[in-house]
């Protein structure tokens, strides 16, 4: 409380400015891909495929926005069927996350 209502000066606020690291897009990909989940998407035409992320999916196929939010809360959406294959967040590399669960189409 003792410097509330000082002005800091440019010289203190350009030092504020450098402290922190920032996340390297590397590390945004990581994160965003272990905050994925796994599901299995069978199309209208019958082919199944696995799927990490509903959300990108949905957008590389142009089927709208409510699409996710319909196929997560009842499991079927425009004519594609989804099933929840794991419980927990996880990649497509990270096997810890996976152990004991037999994953085949």
């Amino acid at each position: 409380m003792a410097n509330k209502g000082k002005k800091l000066t440019e010289e203190h606020k350009a030092k504020i400015v450098g402290w922190g690291r920032k996340q390297p897009q590397r590390q945004k990909d990581l994160v965003a891909d272990a905050n994925s989940m796994k599901w299995i998407v069978e199309t209208p035409e019958g082919k199944k495929e696995r799927v990490y992320n509903l959300c990108e999916y949905g957008r590389k196929h142009n089927l709208g926005n409510a699409w996710q939010g319909n196929c997560v809360k009842h499991g079927h959406s425009l004519g594609y069927r989804v099933q929840r294959v794991s419980q927990t967040k996880s990649t497509a590399t990270s096997g810890y996350r996976t152990r004991g669960k037999n994953l085949t189409l």
